[in-house]
C-alpha cells in the first residue's frame, strides 16, 4: 500500500511539471488585431466597409445601393442605381434606397426627385410653413388683414403675415381696428386732440392761472394797505396856543419803527403867519368880520386828534362819498396821504369858500360832527387852538 501511494504522488507531480514546461515552450498566438495589422485589413478606409466575412469591401456611390458584397478585398462590391422616386444622398452599403417625399396639399414642388437628391417642396403662395417636429411640417394659410388694418410684416414661406391698425385707427377691446372719432388716450387718435381740445384746454388753464395770480396779488396788496393804515400811529403833541404848534406840520411813525415815514410833510417856514388870518393879512380882526383859516393847516392839525380807526366814520359823517374814499386810498401811497385827500374833498365841497381857506362855519361843522361821534377831545382841541368859541 505504501509503494502504490508513492507512485501515485510521483505521477501527479510529473504531470504538473510537464504541463508547465509545455505552456512556457509553446509560441504565443497573436490577437486578431495583430493579425489584421500584419495583413493590413484590421481597419477599413473611409470609402470601404467590413463585410460579413471580415474583409473590407468598397461602398456604393451616392445614387446607388448595394446589391452584393465583394468576395474578397481585391474584388468590387456589386451596386445598382436607385429606382425612380428613390434616392441615396451619400456613399453607402445599404440594401435599399430612400423613398422621395411627396408634396402635400397647399405645397408645390421646388425641385424634382433625383437619385442623389430628395424631392423638395415649399408652401404655396398665401401659406407659410409651421414646424410639427424636426423632420415634419405643415403649410397653413397666412392671416388676412381686416378692415382698418394694414400689413406690417408680409406673408412668406416661413413667416405668417402680421397686421397693424392704419393711421387714425386704434385697436379696441375686441382687438378690432376702429376709426378714431374722438380724442382718447390712444396715441393714434391724438390728431383729434391737437387743436379742438388740447390747445384750447391748455390756453384756458393758462388764462385761469394768470387771472388767479393777479387776483391774489391784488388781494394781498389791499390787505397789506389796510394793515398799514391800522398799524400807523399819529404822534400827538400836546395842545398849546403857541404859534410853534401851528407852524409844525404832521409827522407820523409806525409802531415798530419810531422814524418819520413821510418826509414830504415838512414843517412850515418860520415866517409863516399864525394859524388863522383873513385875506388882507391882518392877524387881529374885529368880531364882525368872519375869520378864515388855511385849509392845509387845519387838516394837519385835525389828523393829530382823530384816531385812525375812526377816520372813515368821520369823513362819511361829513358827507364824503364812498367813491371818493376809495379813490383816495387807491391814488395815494400812504394811509395819511389818503386821509388828507379825503378831508381835502370835504373842504373843497364848500362852494362859497376860498380854494385854500376855510370859514369859521366849516370849523364849527367839524366840531359838531366830532362831538356827535363822541370825540370830545378833538372838538375841544380845535376850538382852543383856532379860537372859534
Amino acid at each position: 500500500m505504501d509503494g502504490k501511494q508513492e507512485n501515485s504522488w510521483f505521477k501527479k507531480i510529473f504531470t504538473v511539471f510537464i504541463i508547465i514546461v509545455v505552456t512556457l515552450a509553446a509560441p504565443a498566438r497573436p490577437s486578431p488585431e495583430l493579425l489584421h495589422e500584419e495583413s493590413g485589413e484590421e481597419f477599413c478606409p473611409e470609402d470601404e466597409y467590413r463585410s460579413r466575412k471580415g474583409h473590407c469591401c468598397n461602398k456604393c456611390h451616392a445614387g446607388f445601393r448595394l446589391e452584393q458584397e465583394c468576395e474578397s478585398s481585391h474584388l468590387k462590391s456589386i451596386c445598382k442605381p436607385c429606382p425612380k422616386d428613390y434616392y441615396m444622398e451619400n456613399s453607402n452599403n445599404a440594401k435599399n434606397c430612400f423613398r422621395c417625399n411627396t408634396c402635400k396639399s397647399n405645397e408645390r414642388m421646388q425641385s424634382e426627385c433625383k437619385p442623389k437628391e430628395n424631392r423638395k417642396c415649399v408652401c404655396n403662395d398665401g401659406y407659410f410653413k409651421q414646424s410639427i417636429s424636426k423632420f415634419t411640417w405643415q403649410c397653413l394659410k397666412c392671416t388676412t388683414c381686416g378692415e382698418g388694418e394694414e400689413q406690417r410684416i408680409p406673408c412668406s414661406g416661413s413667416t405668417n403675415r402680421e397686421c397693424d391698425c392704419k393711421e387714425k385707427f386704434y385697436r379696441n377691446s375686441n382687438k378690432i381696428c376702429e376709426e378714431c372719432k374722438k380724442c382718447n388716450s390712444d396715441q393714434k387718435c391724438n390728431h383729434l386732440c391737437r387743436k379742438s381740445d388740447t390747445d384750447w384746454q391748455l390756453a384756458f388753464v393758462v388764462v385761469i392761472a394768470v387771472m388767479s395770480v393777479l387776483i391774489l396779488i391784488t388781494v394781498y396788496m389791499f390787505i397789506q394797505k389796510r394793515r398799514s393804515c391800522h398799524k400807523q400811529e399819529i404822534v400827538v403833541s400836546p395842545v398849546s396856543s403857541d404859534s410853534e404848534t401851528s407852524k409844525n406840520l404832521l409827522s407820523y411813525v409806525s409802531e415798530d419803527e419810531k422814524t418819520v415815514k413821510d418826509p414830504a410833510l415838512i414843517p412850515l417856514p418860520k415866517h409863516e403867519p399864525p394859524v388863522w388870518q383873513d385875506p388882507s393879512g391882518q392877524e387881529e380882526l374885529p368880531d364882525c368880520i368872519p375869520r378864515v383859516f388855511k385849509t392845509c393847516h387845519f387838516i394837519y392839525f385835525l389828523l393829530q386828534h382823530v384816531p385812525a380807526s375812526r377816520f372813515k366814520e368821520l369823513v362819511r359823517s361829513l358827507g364824503v362819498s364812498e367813491r371818493d374814499i376809495e379813490w383816495a386810498e387807491r391814488d395815494n401811497h400812504t394811509c395819511k396821504e389818503a386821509q388828507f385827500q379825503m378831508l381835502k374833498v370835504w373842504c373843497d365841497s364848500s362852494r362859497g369858500d376860498e380854494v385854500e381857506t376855510l370859514s369859521k362855519a366849516r370849523l364849527l361843522e367839524m366840531t359838531e360832527t366830532l362831538r356827535g361821534m363822541g370825540l370830545m377831545a378833538g372838538a375841544e382841541a380845535i376850538e382852543a387852538n383856532f379860537q372859534i368859541l
